[in-house]
């Protein structure tokens, strides 16, 4: 949830994230797609999503 909040309040929700969906909105991707940000880990206190830690 806090990664949700981090991303929710950079587009410009001031409240964040209401809730967290597991899977995605779009489900598993066929073909596999690779993506330039994996396995998200921010702390809750970054202003952006740039400030987050993540692999990949």
């Amino acid at each position: 949830m806090i990664n949700a909040d981090v991303i929710c309040k950079e587009l410009g929700f001031d409240l964040g994230a209401l809730e967290v969906r597991p899977g995605g909105f779009y489900g598993n991707l066929d073909p596999p797609t690779r993506f330039m940000v994996d396995q998200l880990k921010c702390r809750g206190n970054e202003t952006t999503l740039r400030e987050c830690d993540f692999n990949g």
